[in-house]
């Protein structure tokens, strides 16, 4: 491509609206690919039981702009991932009948995902 000096500057503007583009569109993909990758983990390690807690999970597009994507990971359960992650009080009738053991599993699919992210848009940039 023959560019002159006066069109020099719009040339360099060009080339790097273009790299915004399809650098934007790439990483869109990846945090798609990894939210439903977490959105498995999540499952994988959630525990079994009747009520289909561990199918719950699912994945929604909270935001979308030019520049940002935002996915949002969440149980159709409302409240029960919270008392499975971290553990909770059984009381019935004003009296305590014990105490619900944590279950952790969100946690870490949660820290490997920002990890896969992380690494994957690196790997996607280069």
């Amino acid at each position: 491509m023959k560019v002159t000096i006066d069109g020099l500057a719009d040339a360099i503007t060009d080339i790097l609206d273009e790299y915004e583009r399809e650098s934007t569109a790439d990483v869109k993909k990846v945090v798609r690919r990894v939210a439903n990758k977490c959105k498995r983990d999540i499952s994988a390690g959630a525990p079994e039981g009747p009520g289909g807690y561990k199918n719950s999970w699912a994945t929604k597009q909270t935001k979308l702009t030019d520049h940002a994507m935002e996915i949002t990971i969440y149980s159709r359960k409302p409240g029960l991932p919270h008392l499975l992650e971290h553990g909770h009080v059984m009381i019935a009738h004003g009296k305590v009948l014990g105490t619900g053991g944590a279950r952790p599993h969100i946690g870490r699919a949660e820290q490997a995902a920002n990890k896969k992210l992380e690494e994957d848009i690196r790997r996607e940039l280069s």
